[in-house]
């Protein structure tokens, strides 16, 4: 919540967040896609990696990915917990 906080305080200066292997969950998920979804976030790179994340909070992100004022052009989102519907969900968010 601290670095989504100094974002949204700061927004475009930072443009690069790993949190990698943080045992983030579901809810640290939901934060982060909370986030990525508001205007001026300037978030560019984003590793979620090995957080345990679920169905639930890939459906988060993939809504902020979906959203006009989400500027991430890179997402690591390797080794988490999710089904194949929440993989697909992910995958067709995703621009090339």
């Amino acid at each position: 919540q601290a670095v989504m906080d100094a974002i949204a305080v700061n927004p475009g200066y930072i443009r690069e967040v790993r949190v990698g292997k943080n045992n983030l969950k579901d809810q640290g998920a939901v934060i982060i896609g909370n986030q990525l979804g508001r205007e001026g976030s300037g978030l560019k790179v984003l590793d979620l990696s090995e957080n345990g994340i679920t169905k639930v909070g890939a459906e988060a992100l993939a809504l902020a990915l979906e959203s006009k004022s989400c500027d991430l052009v890179e997402l690591s989102f390797h080794s988490n917990e999710l089904d194949a519907e929440a993989a697909l969900t992910l995958a067709q968010v995703c621009r090339v």
